[in-house]
């Protein structure tokens, strides 16, 4: 039997038989960004069938709010048939036999869409197997209806995983069992109860923090705060002031990829002791880079390197050619990724053993940063994936693990760091200030004949060794551009990488968030220089447009249709076009995530007060994601993208002044609150065709038709956020 596809049982210490069921990885959808995953590996899905009826499944993938959880276990328990009520879910443990553990790229559900399938279906055949041997009938006599095993000719006879687990031991595994077809669907596309909602009200999730106990230090890190600045000099501090602080531990930088900043670290016996006495040491500085908001500007203005990459026709010839060129310049700051949560991470070092507690995005990569850095063998590491109170692409890094694992090896306890809110926001990893000049041509008859694209920006890969600074030919730098599905028969996507010495990495929908609000923000102004209505306008560039194979990673093409329909859709519901009060408009942008499959379009209503005030009371979203397996869970990543990208591009911008991020809590970094969130309609456009990515792909588009309605409601273009200081700033 082919070893991709075997299924392993043994009976359980705990009272069950586990089922280990090892299946080839699926490779529809993005290829994985780092080197390390791009090789062939196993999924393995381990699902615990106990004796008194439940189904336990382990969840390779890390939770951090998208739903992961319950979506997987879901699959599992569709193909199962097995009674949702008694299906329970834990985080499996971080090991390679899992394949890739990472999350990221909206691709959780995409990948694991058939493996985690084919572990329901064969479990659920072992189990009529082993039915069918008990009553002495062939196996097609046998069906599972809601956890319980039926026998077709007799409706009396009935079992419970339970009663026959331990049968399964003697049988043949199958090494294809047969998928339901997804008409048959009986939980996927509903939204059952979930666990993971209960338990979070109840204060029962595992978070870093809750792995402590009394044997505990806690760690705080002063850290340098100059970007490339290092530690001068630090007081003592006094034992008799500070009774309970155990141990002050100069931290030197670490390089690339998770470039660490130096510090101090005090280490105490409680929070409150090692937070005060951090606030007490005197630290002195070496400053490094004394980088200002303002040179980007500056670099914008004066550089003249570039890659080009002509994607359809000659765009430069059109320009040239073309009685009517518009042009518009766009803005974009430097973002943190802000989640609830501030970094944390416990580790204990054990004799030649290192245990890590840590809410990661990406555990394989967390092991191997600490494995290399503190010279330990991979395979002395055992991590354990925390819950996590938000991410959006910050828990990626592991730079919060590497510095919890320096401090700890100089302490014969187990070690929580604690990030303060200030720590988070001054010492992230951020999204890259970015500036994009779009030019269009239009031919005599009005219609667009040419666009070219030029983004100025340094690529998130600058701060990753392996990667060097060339950011034109990654899909985290030219994500949608490369790909435009708009009907322009001459497009031009042009590059060019600036230098900052800020950290920068992955943030909720990388590139696509920057480079989908240019282009649909300059959609908006083709359609105003056209003299035609923004949807109408999108619709004749989408209309008999084929699918076509992307530049970007991905298997998926580019589906023009499903993009004009999601735009038809949002604009029916939104009453597209309708009357709207004095300082009030409708703005539309719509956005092809096609590395994770999906088309997502909104309608943003907005009203401007004559003061500037910006309020958005509705937006309403149109989203094709193929099969919704949790539609419930879909609108929540709608509704937490409209949230996150509304806060982005009303108020955000991380600033530096000399060298230092300025920007240290919520008072000056602002995100929506409850009394500011708009009423949002989520539509889901029906489908059975496989999953795609629903966490990042409603996000792009958020900030576009925000700023197109304000255009529509005051006549003003924003072209640099965020959107209310600059609004403020024009009058």
């Amino acid at each position: 039997m082919d070893r991709r596809h075997f299924l392993r049982i043994s009976a359980a210490a705990a009272g069950g038989v586990v089922f280990s069921v090892s299946l080839q990885r699926c490779d529809r959808g993005p290829k994985p960004v780092f080197d390390d995953y791009r090789e062939q590996v196993e999924v393995n899905a381990f699902i615990r069938l106990t004796l008194d009826n439940k189904v336990d499944i382990a969840i390779p993938k890390p939770e951090m709010g998208q739903g992961v959880r319950q979506a997987l276990a879901m699959l599992v328990a569709e193909e199962l048939h097995a009674d949702w009520q008694k299906v329970t879910v834990h985080q499996a443990s971080v090991d390679p036999r899992l394949g890739d553990q990472t999350v990221a790229n909206s691709y959780s559900i995409i990948a694991l869409w058939e493996p985690m399938r084919r572990a329901g279906a064969a479990a659920r055949e072992l189990l009529c197997k082993a039915a069918a041997k008990r009553w002495g009938v062939k196996r097609n006599m046998v069906t599972i209806e809601n956890g319980l095993i039926l026998r077709k000719d007799q409706a009396a006879d009935s079992l419970e995983f339970g009663d026959i687990a331990m049968e399964t031991l003697q049988l043949t595994v199958p090494q294809n069992p047969p998928l339901k077809d997804p008409q048959s669907f009986s939980l996927i596309g509903t939204s059952p109860s979930n666990r993971d909602h209960q338990a979070l009200v109840t204060g029962l999730p595992s978070f870093t923090t809750d792995a402590s106990n009394h044997h505990n230090r806690v760690a705080v890190v002063v850290r340098c705060p100059f970007i490339k600045g290092d530690l001068a000099q630090s007081v003592p501090l006094s034992q008799e002031q500070f009774p309970d602080l155990d141990k002050i531990i100069p931290l030197p930088g670490l390089p690339a990829p998770d470039r660490t900043y130096p510090g101090v670290a005090v280490v105490a016996h409680d929070t409150w002791t090692a937070m005060k006495a951090a606030k007490a040491l005197r630290v002195s500085w070496n400053q490094g880079s004394s980088e200002r908001t303002e040179d980007f500007d500056r670099q914008v203005a004066s550089t003249a390197d570039a890659k080009a990459f002509d994607i359809r026709g000659d765009a430069v010839t059109a320009l040239n050619a073309s009685a009517k060129v518009i042009e518009a310049e766009y803005r974009l700051p430097f973002l943190a990724q802000a989640p609830l949560e501030p970094m944390t991470c416990r580790v204990h070092f054990q004799q030649d053993r290192v245990e890590i507690h840590a809410p990661t995005q990406a555990p394989a990569l967390a092991i191997k940063a600490v494995s290399e850095a503190l010279e330990i063998p991979a395979e002395n590491i055992n991590l354990t994936v925390t819950r996590m109170g938000g991410s959006f692409g910050r828990r990626v890094n592991a730079d919060f693990v590497l510095e919890a694992a320096q401090i700890a090896r100089q302490i014969h306890a187990p070690v929580t760091l604690l990030w303060t809110r200030e720590d988070d926001m001054r010492f992230g990893f951020f999204r890259p200030a970015n500036f994009h000049r779009l030019k269009a041509a239009f031919d005599e008859n009005g219609r667009a004949s040419a666009l070219q694209h030029h983004l100025y920006s340094s690529s998130i890969h600058s701060t990753y060794h392996g990667f060097g600074k060339e950011g034109a030919h990654v899909p985290e730098t030219h994500g949608s551009v490369m790909d435009l599905p708009y009907g322009i028969p001459n497009t031009r996507w042009v590059f060019s990488q600036l230098e900052s010495d800020v950290r920068q990495g992955f943030w909720r929908a990388v590139a696509y968030a920057y480079n989908i609000f240019a282009v649909e923000s300059f959609i908006d102004e083709m359609a105003a220089a056209a003299g035609v209505d923004p949807l109408s306008f999108r619709q004749n560039l989408l209309t008999d447009q084929k699918p076509f194979a992307g530049k970007t990673y991905s298997d998926f093409q580019v589906e023009p249709a499903r993009l004009k329909n999601v735009l038809e859709l949002a604009a029916e519901k939104a009453g597209w076009g309708k009357t709207m009060p004095p300082g009030s408009g409708q703005g539309i942008a719509g956005c092809w995530y096609f590395t994770s499959n999906t088309y997502v379009a909104m309608v943003v209503e907005v009203m401007v007060g004559e003061d500037g005030s910006v309020r958005v009371p509705r937006v309403t979203a149109a989203i094709d994601c193929g099969i919704a397996v949790d539609p419930d869970n879909v609108r929540a990543q709608v509704e937490g993208s409209i949230s996150f990208g509304l806060s982005a591009a009303l108020y955000g911008e991380i600033t530096l002044k000399d060298g230092q991020i300025q920007e240290g809590n919520f008072d000056d970094y602002p995100v929506m609150r409850f009394s500011d969130m708009p009423v949002v309609e989520t539509h889901i456009v029906p489908s059975t065709d496989p999953p795609g990515g629903a966490g990042e792909p409603a996000l792009p588009p958020v900030a576009p038709a925000l700023c197109n309605a304000v255009f529509a409601a005051t006549g003003k273009r924003v072209r640099r956020l965020p959107l209310v200081k600059n609004l403020t700033e024009m009058g």
